[in-house]
């Protein structure tokens, strides 16, 4: 979810930058997210996307998983801004 918001900068981390700092960016990424949200767990939206409710723990796995790549950018910038990579 928030790995749009953690690349906007190629050194600085998310914490530096502040997770606030583009709040119409923000506000895109929750909105996507709500509305896929909504997609899957909505009953009409079932209807009219042939889609299924994720049990909780597939949706909690997807978002651990995609959380690894938010990490990994952080780890990277980390490494870049000591002089270790690139």
């Amino acid at each position: 979810l928030f790995h749009s918001v953690a690349i906007r900068s190629d050194r600085d981390s998310l914490a530096t930058i502040g997770i606030l700092s583009n709040l119409p960016m923000l506000g895109a990424v929750l909105v996507a997210a709500a509305l896929q949200m909504w997609n899957i767990y909505a009953p009409p939206m079932n209807a009219l996307y042939h889609t299924h409710p994720l049990p909780m723990f597939d949706l909690a796995e997807s978002v651990g998983l995609s959380a690894r790549r938010r990490v990994a950018v952080e780890i990277e910038k980390w490494l870049m801004r000591r002089g270790l990579i690139y």
